[in-house]
């Protein structure tokens, strides 16, 4: 099976789009907003994650509206008149409703609102002024009002008393409700209103009408100048108008559970206002972002509103708790153009596009850090960008308004302009040592220096599209419209072309010098190929001449390609992306594609990729997100050796000069070679050890977190980071995690990614003071006038003024000041404020402060607030009467640790269990994330520096080991086998022995190199009778000497007999079955036999998931068997497999779908059974009226709790403990619940659970069944290839091979 090579690690996903105010939305559980062409919807709860991405739209959407009786439906529109109700969870489209067309308008919707009363309604308001009613299970449509002259409808909203009333403004100001009765559908109001207008008095458009949740009349309509005003829209009479906001208002919402409440967001600022309808004024002003207000939606039942700013972020906020609970990245709102990695900064990535921005970013945090919006480019679309070659913090931008600009990034504004002298838009510029070329639309051809003097000028027919520089030469490709590629000369005056390339039957676009191989060069091309260029150098009379042959042409995409990069360490290695949307690896050499990414939904035009981390590549599309991809899987091979053996890394490079592709590979780029001389001067020093590993995993790594793991080892074992100076406290141990992550930063980043507080956190207003009672106030100033400070501070809490009473505590001592700042935070973690922390390390309580971050998932802050502690930063903090020292930083980094791991930051998360200690936890994490070779490194460190056991580590080296086989590394494998298990070297060479590519003399060369005789040595002396006498000893003894046959009758004998046996145990049962990891167990078609093996695998294995609590796994696998097994198994047997399946299986839907145990959606109680009693024949299970009891806390024999059948006892323990939270293995593999296209095929649903798969899929087979690949998702392979050796097929061939 071929392995994924470009593994998508990560999104940025695209900006909320500025174009339609109706693009935000929200329910109880999900959120969600509306780009240009996609609709990113977010699951809200336990934290907010990106859950879903509908990219079907050709056409720039409209709106969208959650169903309110149907959480799993979306309706979106677009400008081409389409209105599409989608499927959330399979990302499919339900209903497609196309809007009659009135004459030669085009028409589209405007505003989109599902009746609250109707499943089947909607209300569509139209740019043309009509208003429609449609009904989506009958498909039918009635005019419900018409806007005169073709007033474009801005907003509506239905009643939520009145059924068949909907509300309606328009862009000329005017307000209209009408009732519709849709064939009886609704009983008839008191009075019916056929359309008629208010009188709002406001030309400006209308940004939202608001009905009062509670009421049939009362209606607020905001305009987009600013006015506010509240209306009987049955006596068409205004009640109130409120006060003008300066600067204008982009949306309005109720607030659901105070009276008269509602909120505002301003146009100009990112303010949110809380008002009522009692007042005239604003209450209080919260600022959420720095941007711009564009839309505006309230969230579930709460005090949340969702936001769309005009920088294209997004904010959750909690006006509440004064806290933004999400924020998106401000991405750009349309087509990225183009994307650059920093030359000295390998994590630092600029980007430019339609929307007239440059913008910079962290792709260590994936977060922007800088937008540059210059006022002389507004409204210029910027189509490419290059750094300065020199490491500056300054880049070239070309322009569609015919220039090329200098910006200085840090100051965020253009130095000058470099030329204007183009004749149509600069599609492309490149800064490199030898100077800026730029190329344009018209043909036009500049070679400048960085003031700006012109010192080439050249011109092709037919449009010049791209122009790279040869790093060699002073030369330039250019990509022309007639489909040549012309070679120039700058170092010559000459203005001719000295080569020209002609492959293409379209235009070219992208064309890109090999960094590595003078003469080579990748043109991408408009007729869907790109094609790759060799020159060889001649001598002839005149001089040397470079004559240039085409080596191969590059067939596969379907659309116009576009950027085309070469690897910068492997010489024959070029990506490419398209119009088609998918991204593709070549090996140029010999034009074969090794893979297809089709993650993006749109035109890929800019890719980059960095020399100091070559196997890490972003990608940026007219979808408008920017991805990150690892593409370490091309080198796996050389990366399983090198880091069990760094001294083997020379024997893998080659950096003599080339002159060609051709040969083996080898590394040959700049920081390869940096690390051979790394290697060669390093001596036997822990220091040295740690950096050099730590080289070869940048090199290797396509994540930018992983250095973090060994600058956590440096601090623990050598003592001092070489990150320090930029550490949060540097030279302080207690904060090697927080200095960690803060590496390369400067100290107002460090703030923004360390503590992950709301920058305008600080700009909000204090805790509200409630309403004053007069005499209670002169009462408490009486008290303080004479003296009786307590009695005072307590008057003051009682009105609600806890600040007052705190301000004048210490009057009355320290103890008692303390003991009211514990008060205030509880009182403040009570309502969920976030300010609740500082008082509790104030009162001297900061475990108190770090509960309250973890709760809310900013485990981060919780980590440094518990670094200081430990460390004694908080000792004026502490109690007088009960002086504490405080050991809260080991559990802190646990907490840290899970939460990255429910991130899916498997090198995070294992930095963190490294820093607080639990080596083991780290070593599984890594092992898991597809990481067990740099799992095996560290355990290495580890186990020498006396940090861990041998022991601890044997689980490490045979997960490297088992890793090494599928690479069919085995001599490495055989290695780490020797460090793991007694037992692992004979299993994998029975594995060894078994391969079919091997011949015998290379199996008895490895099997020497192992110690262990050669293949002809090898004898099985047959099955026992006995079943007890066999074990997994015998059944390697029996693969070793070829007789997979007897091994399989051996397994078989084992699991029938021991099935029966009243001393069954699933953990030496299931080791056994694992004697077949990496053995085919037969040839299809199977026979009942092998078919019996398989369902009690699966079983016995299942329940070893139950032993171990791991309820994922276990149900994946009883599931398994039930289908297997009811064909092939005794009637007892099947009986009791079907019995353990329901149990379990009706317990895990009820809690969730395919997500983690501990993710309960809000509304069910995971402490007791009775709420999902009834749901998934929950209530037939064995003994669950004694599994409630239990639950309730009510003494239950066990055996009675199983009804009777004590091997049952394993299992209800783990459905109890399932429905209290307690358990669940969560798979920590990064990008593995990214949402897109799936794994390069359009693959709908797991092999096993049904459910969409989200990330990476493991691709079982491809052959298809029922019409689709069948496929697992990677969690489901970690958690079945724990226990199981058999790939869910059934079809007996062995599940490992397919890791990817």
């Amino acid at each position: 099976m071929d392995r994924k090579l470009t593994v998508c690690s990560s999104i940025i996903p695209a900006g909320v789009q500025q174009w339609n105010p109706q693009v935000v939305a929200s329910t109880d559980t999900h959120f969600a907003y509306a780009a240009t062409l996609a609709v990113y919807i977010f699951k809200s709860w336990p934290y907010p994650r990106l859950h879903r991405i509908i990219a079907a739209h050709e056409r720039t959407i409209t709106s969208l509206a959650w169903n309110p009786h149907d959480n799993g439906q979306i309706v979106t529109s677009s400008y081409d008149g389409k209105v599409i109700v989608w499927d959330v969870e399979s990302v499919s489209r339900k209903i497609i409703l196309s809007l009659p067309s009135k004459s030669n308008d085009r028409i589209f919707a405007t505003a989109i609102e599902w009746n609250p009363f109707n499943r089947d309604l909607i209300g569509i308001a139209t740019n043309i002024g009509i208003v429609f009613g449609f009904n989506i299970s009958t498909k039918k449509h009635k005019i419900m009002y018409t806007f005169p002259n073709g007033d474009s409808v801005t907003s509506l909203q239905w009643n939520k008393k009145v059924p068949c009333r909907i509300a309606a403004g328009s862009a000329s100001g005017a307000v209209v409700v009408t009732d519709n009765l849709f064939d009886g559908e609704f009983s008839k109001p008191a009075k019916i209103f056929k359309g008629h207008r208010i009188a709002t008095d406001v030309q400006s458009p209308v940004i939202a009408v608001r009905w009062d949740l509670v009421s049939e009349a009362y209606l607020l309509v905001a305009h987009q100048s600013g006015q506010i005003s509240m209306f009987d829209a049955v006596e068409k009479k205004s009640i109130q108008t409120f006060n003008k906001v300066a600067g204008g208002i982009s949306g309005l919402c109720w607030t659901p559970d105070v009276s008269g409440g509602f909120f505002t967001l301003d146009r100009r600022s990112g303010i949110l206002r809380e008002w009522n309808v009692s007042q005239r004024t604003s209450l209080h002003n919260h600022r959420v972002a720095a941007a711009g207000g564009h839309s505006l939606g309230a969230v579930g039942r709460s005090q949340a509103f969702i936001g769309g700013f005009n920088d294209g972020s997004v904010v959750v906020y909690e006006s509440a708790l004064k806290k933004a609970v999400f924020t998106g990245q401000p991405n750009h709102t349309e087509t990225i153009f183009d994307i650059q990695m920093h030359p000295a900064q390998r994590d630092i990535l600029a980007s430019v596009g339609y929307d007239s921005t440059l913008r910079v970013w962290d792709l260590t945090s994936m977060q922007c850090v800088k937008v540059i919006a210059p006022p002389s480019l507004e409204r210029v679309i910027l189509y490419s960008v290059s750094w300065d070659p020199s490491g500056e913090r300054r880049v070239v931008v070309s322009t569609s308004n015919k220039t090329v600009v200098l910006i200085d990034v840090d100051k965020g504004v253009v130095v000058r302009t470099l030329t204007n002298e183009f004749n149509d838009g600069v599609l492309r510029v490149v800064w490199t040592k030898h100077g800026i070329a730029a190329c344009s639309r018209a043909g036009e051809i500049i070679v400048m220096d960085i003031q700006g003097t012109i010192k080439r000028r050249y011109t092709v027919p037919h449009g010049s599209f791209g122009v790279d520089w040869s790093p060699f030469f002073p030369q330039i490709a250019v990509a022309c419209g007639d489909g040549a590629v012309r070679i120039f000369d700058v170092s010559s005056p000459s203005t001719t072309h000295i080569q020209i390339l002609r492959g293409h039957k379209d235009k070219t676009f992208g064309v890109s010098w090999s960094p590595l191989v003078p003469h080579l060069l990748a043109v991408g091309s408009d007729d869907g190929t790109a094609t790759v260029w060799q020159g060889t150098v001649k001598a002839t009379p005149e001089g040397p001449l470079v004559q240039f042959a085409q080596v191969s042409a590059l067939t596969g995409h379907t659309d116009k390609v576009r950027p085309v990069v070469w690897s910068p360490e492997l010489p024959n290695i070029l990506y490419t992306g398209a119009w088609d949307a998918t991204l593709r690896t070549w090996d140029a050499a010999t034009g074969k594609c090794l893979d297809v990414a089709r993650e993006h939904h749109a035109d890929i035009y800019g890719l980059s990729v960095h020399p100091q981390r070559p196997f890490m590549m972003v990608s940026s599309s007219r979808d408008m997100s920017i991805r990150s991809w690892s593409l370490t899987h091309i080198v796996d091979l050389v990366k399983a050796s090198c880091l069990h053996e760094p001294t083997l890394f020379a024997s893998h490079c080659n950096h003599k000069p080339r002159t060609s592709m051709s040969g083996k590979m080898r590394l040959c780029g700049a920081l390869s070679k940096s690390i051979v001389q790394t290697i060669t001067k390093a001596d036997h020093t822990a220091a040295a050890q740690i950096h050099v590993l730590d080289r070869l995993s940048t090199l290797f790594s396509g994540y930018s977190t992983v250095n973090n793991i060994w600058d956590i080892l440096r601090h623990r074992i050598v003592g001092a980071s070489t990150n320090s100076a930029n550490a949060v406290v540097p030279g302080d141990e207690h904060f090697a995690f927080a200095s960690c992550l803060a590496k390369d930063l400067s100290a107002d980043q460090i703030a923004a990614k360390q503590l992950h507080i709301p920058r305008s956190l600080d700009q909000v207003v204090p805790t509200r003071v409630l309403k004053r009672d007069e005499r209670a106030s002169v009462a408490a100033n009486l008290q303080l006038l004479l003296g009786e400070t307590e009695a005072a501070c307590e008057a003051l809490i009682k009105q609600g003024r806890w600040e007052r009473a705190l301000s004048l505590a210490p009057a009355a001592g320290i103890e008692y000041w303390q003991g009211l700042a514990a008060r205030y935070a509880s009182h403040l973690r009570h309502l969920g404020d976030i300010d609740a922390a500082p008082y509790a390390i104030a009162a001297g309580k900061p475990g108190d402060a770090i509960d309250l971050l973890s709760e809310r998932k900013d485990v981060q802050t919780a980590l440094l607030i518990s670094s200081a502690a430990d460390s004694g930063r908080y000792h004026a903090f502490r109690s007088v009467s009960e002086p504490v020292e405080y050991t809260l930083r080991p559990a802190t980094l646990r907490r840290t640790a899970q939460e990255y791991i429910s991130a899916c930051e498997p090198f995070l998360a294992a930095s963190a269990y490294l820093d607080g200690g639990h080596f083991r936890d780290a070593l599984s994490i890594l092992c898991e994330a597809g990481e067990p070779i740099l799992a095996a490194s560290v355990a290495t460190i580890l186990v020498d520096h006396k940090l861990l056991s041998v022991e601890g580590s044997r689980p490490t080296y045979a997960a490297a080991a088992l890793h090494c086989e599928q690479l069919q590394k085995w001599r490495v494998a055989l290695d780490f086998a020797s460090l793991a298990y007694p037992e692992s070297v004979g299993q994998t060479a029975s594995r060894l022995v078994s391969h079919p590519t091997l011949s015998q003399v290379e199996i008895d060369n490895y099997l020497t190199s192992a110690g262990m005789p050669g293949l002809a040595a090898q004898k099985f002396e047959g099955v026992p009778e006995n079943p007890t006498d066999i074990n997994r000893a015998l059944i390697t003894t029996a693969l070793l000497a070829q007789d997979v046959d007897s091994a399989r009758e051996a397994l078989l004998r084992y699991l029938s007999a021991t099935i029966e046996s009243p001393d069954f145990e699933a953990g030496p049962a299931g080791e056994i079955i694992r004697s077949f990891v990496g053995i085919r167990l037969g040839a299809e078609p199977l026979t009942d036999d092998m078919v019996k093996i398989l369902a009690l695998s699966s079983f016995v294995c299942g329940l070893e998931a139950v032993s171990k609590h791991d309820p994922y796994a276990a149900n994946l696998l009883l599931m398994n068997a039930v289908k297997v097994g009811e064909s092939v198994l005794p009637q007892p047997v099947f009986s009791w497999v079907r019995v353990c399946h329901e149990a379990l299986n009706g317990t895990f839907k009820s809690l969730r779908k395919r997500e983690t145990i501990v993710d309960l959606p809000p509304g069910i109680d995971p402490t007791s059974l009775r709420s999902i009693k009834g749901i998934h024949g929950v209530e037939d299970i064995v003994g669950f009226n004694s599994l409630l009891a239990a639950l309730e806390g009510k003494t239950v024999d066990m055996a009675q709790l199983n009804g009777g059948d004590t091997t049952l006892e394993p299992l209800t323990k783990l459905i109890i403990d399932m429905m209290a939270g307690r358990t669940h293995r969560v798979v920590c593999i990064p990008g593995m619940r990214l949402p897109g296209a799936i794994g390069g095929r359009r693959v709908s649903s797991s092999l096993l659970s049904r459910s969409r798969v989200s990330g990476h899929p493991v691709v079982l087979s491809d052959r298809l069944r029922n019409g689709e690949v069948p496929c697992i998702s990677e969690e489901e392979f970690v958690q079945w290839t724990r226990y199981c050796p058999f790939s869910p097929l059934n079809d007996g061939k062995p599940i490992h091979q397919l890791a990817s």
